[in-house]
Order: structure tokens, then sequence, then C-alpha cells
């Protein structure tokens, strides 16, 4: 940061922009507020200097970067309009806002070097880290009195800084891809495989199944597409997979997790309308929500091109909860009604429809298509990672999701060099 403000022309307007953008990610992990107080800085400041420098002249309007997110955006805004519950939706509409406008000030920010690039990663990095180390920290002086080791597992230790397991679990994987295919960020590479350990330890600890398999299927299948000895790699990456799984098995909350997964009764929950004596755990009530999804689309095709609204298909959920007579019998979930869709997808669609859905897919599509295209690795995998989270989290129903995906989306994108190290990574 020092660096930044030392460099040729002192803290001048582009290298403040880049303060205020790492000032952002940095706040992502903290409370709401300091989030939303890093995102009204940035606004201001790159308003400024979108205007000053007269930028608006040659503004990018990149159908794949900008404009296709911007649209979901504005969608979701104007779905009050037929919203069946309009003081819900204009309740969380400000939660939508960075999607329309984070696009925009990203795709028109100051051209950024190699060398600032690596301040941007460095500082998310060390963030992260410092968020890692303090709640391993918090639970080891909750252990040394209480000697409970499930207070370093799952919930137990994000809860160490009031943050969502999931949540904490991406941040870990997101700094994972950075470390592994930036492999200039750090001058010594030991010192990076270190970080690269640390950041895979704290994510099995946090022992979300879904982003451990994300994290390590992204990475397998952003290096497979570039990868010119494929047997090689395929036996390579299954060997990493078994020491994996072999490790996962062997720890008690992590191995109670998975095995939730193979004692859920999928083909009752999917036929039956009996749900009395259901179990609610993580697992059956996504099955669940798939079901109650399809019903209510079923019931209702008028509500298929443009939805409920914005949090308004809440509503029609709960509908469905008390219809079944679904009460949660576990610690895991207090009650059932108000518990939203563990799909993204599935919440764009029964929010904005068919419309809204399609605008969400395509740009992951296309941003794909373009990450392969110019063989851009880093993009490819948080691009992969982003799609498959978004099966079992809701990323941009909060503010602080929204800020998170869009920021890594974009700044992989918006610091990618042709010249860089991640191509080589491959073909080495």
């Amino acid at each position: 940061m020092r660096n930044l403000i030392k460099s040729k022309g002192g803290l001048n307007k582009e290298n403040l922009l880049i303060i205020l953008m790492i000032f952002s990610l940095i706040m992502i992990p903290l409370p709401h507020v300091y989030t939303s107080i890093s995102f009204i800085l940035l606004v201001v400041v790159w308003g400024y200097y979108f205007l000053l420098t007269k930028r608006y002249k040659n503004i990018n309007y990149s159908l794949s970067y900008t404009l296709l997110p911007v649209l979901i955006g504005l969608f979701y805004c104007l779905s009050y309009f037929w919203s069946i519950e309009p003081s819900v939706t204009l309740e969380v509409i400000k939660t939508k806002i960075p999607l329309i406008v984070y696009p925009i000030i990203l795709l028109n920010f100051p051209k950024i070097s190699p060398k600032k690039t690596k301040y941007i990663f460095c500082c998310l990095i060390f963030a992260i880290a410092l968020v890692d180390i303090w709640i391993i920290t918090k639970s080891y002086q909750h252990y040394r009195i209480y000697r409970d080791l499930e207070i370093f597992f799952y919930h137990n230790l994000s809860n160490q800084i009031d943050l969502n397991a999931i949540y904490l679990s991406a941040f870990n994987a997101i700094t994972i891809f950075i470390l592994i295919f930036k492999k200039n960020i750090f001058n010594s590479h030991n010192f990076r495989l270190v970080l690269i350990v640390f950041f895979c330890f704290t994510t099995f600890l946090l022992s979300s199944k879904m982003i451990i398999f994300t994290c390590f299927f992204s990475i397998f299948i952003s290096n497979f597409f570039l990868n010119q000895n494929k047997i090689k790699f395929i036996i390579k990456y299954s060997l990493i997979a078994i020491t994996i799984s072999i490790a996962a098995i062997n720890t008690k909350v992590f191995s109670q997790r998975v095995n939730k997964l193979f004692q859920t009764d999928i083909e009752k929950i999917w036929t039956s309308n009996n749900f009395n004596n259901l179990v609610v755990d993580g697992i059956s009530i996504r099955i669940l929500q798939y079901k109650l999804f399809f019903e209510i689309i079923k019931e209702e095709p008028s509500k298929f091109l443009f939805g409920y609204g914005l949090g308004a298909h809440k509503q029609k959920l709960n509908e469905k909860y008390l219809q079944f007579n679904i009460i949660s019998k576990t610690k895991e979930f207090d009650t059932i009604q108000g518990l939203d869709f563990h799909n993204q997808y599935l919440c764009t669609f029964m929010s904005i429809g068919l419309i809204g859905f399609t605008l969400l897919i395509s740009f992951f599509v296309r941003f794909l298509f373009n990450s392969i295209k110019k063989q851009q690795i880093l993009q490819i995998s948080v691009c992969v990672f982003w799609m498959l989270v978004f099966l079992t989290e809701m990323y941009l129903e909060r503010q602080r999701g929204v800020m998170f995906f869009l920021t890594t989306m974009y700044i992989v994108h918006i610091t990618s060099n042709k010249q860089n190290d991640e191509v080589s990574y491959i073909r080495h």
C-alpha cells in the first residue's frame, strides 16, 4: 500500500481508486457496515474520476462483462412492479445496487499494471490469512477452557467473527486459486506453498463439502482444458483426490457431514407428500426445495416468465412449508418458515423468472467461453467455482455476497495479462 502512494505521481486518482478497490476487498469478511462504507467510497471517487477524465466518451459496454450483470440487477429492481409483495421487494432492492454499479465501475477502471495487480492480490491474501489466524486463535482459547474439539470446525469456527462457514470457505478458495495460478505474486516459492497449505487447511476445518469439492473440481477442470498430457494429468489429480478423501474420512466432523448425504432418503423426499417424520438437515432441505420449486411453477405457470418478485418468492415457499407441515427436528434449523432456497439459480428463477435465470446463465457461459478462448486459467477456475457454488448457496441475495462475487470475477478479468505466467504453468 505504501508503494502505491510513493509510486510515480504519488497518491494520484488512479492509485487512490486501486487503494479503494483493495479496501473494498478486505472489508468484505467484516460486518456489513464496513462493506457498505467501502462500496460508497469507491463509487464516489470513481464517479469523480470518471467525469474528470471524460471516460464517458469511451465507456465500455461489453455484453459479456457489463450489460448482462447490469440487466440482471435492473430486472431485480423492476420486479417491484409485478411483485406479489411489493413492500418486501422494496426493502431488499438495496442489496442489488452493487450488481448494477460494480460492473460499470470495474470495466471502466484505470489500467492496472502487473505490479499493481500484485498489490491487489497480496492485500486480499493477507487479509484472509489474518481472518483465518484470528478465528483459529479464538477457537483455541475456547478449547483451552472447554476441551471441545468441535470449536475448530464448520460454523463453530467461522462464528468467531460472526461469519457463515460457507462464505469464509469461499474466501479461502479464491485465495488458493490466486496462489496456485499467479505464481509470481511472491518471490519466495516456499512462502507461497506455505500459504497454499495454510488456506487448504483452514478450508478443510471449515468443513464445507461443496466448497472443498468445488475448489478441487474448479482447479481440475481449468487445468484439464489447457493441459497437453491429459492422461498423466488425470492420474495425478486422481491420487490427490484419493488422499483428500482419506483425510476427510478420518476427520470426525467432516465425515459426519458426508454421512448425512448417504443417510438421506432422497427417493422418499422426492416421491412422498408426507413429511411429518422428516428429519430436516442440510441435505434433505435442499432436495425438498427442488421438489417444492417444481410444484410452485406447475401451479402458477403465469409466473414462469417474470417470477414472483425480488424477495417475494419466499411467501410461496412458506405456503408450501405449511401445506406439507414441515417442522424442523434438528438443531441445524430453528424453524423452516422463512428458509430460502439453497440454490441461487432457483432463487433467481422464482424472483425474476425465466428471463432473469437466462441472463444469469448467459453471463457465466460468456465469461467462461471468453476465458477459455484467451487461455486465462485463473478466470476459468473462478468462473467454474462460482457456477458450482451457486448450486447450493445464494450469494446474490446478500450485499456481502454480491460484492465478493462481482469483485472476484472482475478482478481476475481486468488484471489478466497475456504475458502472465498462467498459461506457462499449464504447459510446463
